[in-house]
């Protein structure tokens, strides 16, 4: 399969705003193993009062749980936005091969400085990087959160 591909990223907002407004934040994860997505996601900061519960760590723990390997070469995660520091480096130690996301610019990398892209950058490993794929219909997807740091993202953005 070709990545960055247009249809795993279509399913992924479809599955992300059906849970948007019940856990108050649009963000979304998959990880996908050739054509076939083995692990679905999304964020739930609020829900679990956690602020590890981000999609993208939940993926690659369930990825890593089902293949009991915390390796996950060759895999591809797709996620609805910018990952942040710390799910960044979770990809790293993953040794993910490639990161497909919608829209960037958000609160988590500004607030430590550190770009998820820096961190790909500095890796040992090569991460194939999809940055602002679909943006405009993750944007839009993004607005459904209830997190008030990304409500008043957009209302400064307008």
């Amino acid at each position: 399969m070709k990545h960055p591909n247009r249809k795993i990223m279509e399913e992924l907002i479809k599955y992300t705003a059906k849970y948007a407004k019940k856990y108050g934040n649009a963000t979304g994860a998959f990880l996908v193993k050739g054509n076939k997505i083995v692990a679905r996601a999304v964020t739930t900061v609020e829900r679990d009062k956690d602020p590890t519960a981000h999609a993208e760590l939940k993926v690659i723990s369930k990825a890593c749980r089902k293949n009991k390997n915390y390796h996950l070469k060759g895999y591809y995660l797709y996620t609805t936005q910018e990952p942040c520091p710390m799910c960044a480096s979770a990809i790293v130690w993953a040794r993910i091969k490639g990161v497909v996301y919608g829209w960037e610019g958000h609160k988590a990398w500004k607030r430590l400085n550190i770009p998820a892209e820096k961190i790909f950058e500095t890796s040992p490993e090569k991460i194939e990087v999809y940055k602002k794929f679909m943006e405009k219909e993750t944007l839009e997807l993004a607005k459904l959160s209830r997190d008030k740091e990304t409500r008043e993202f957009f209302r400064k953005k307008k």
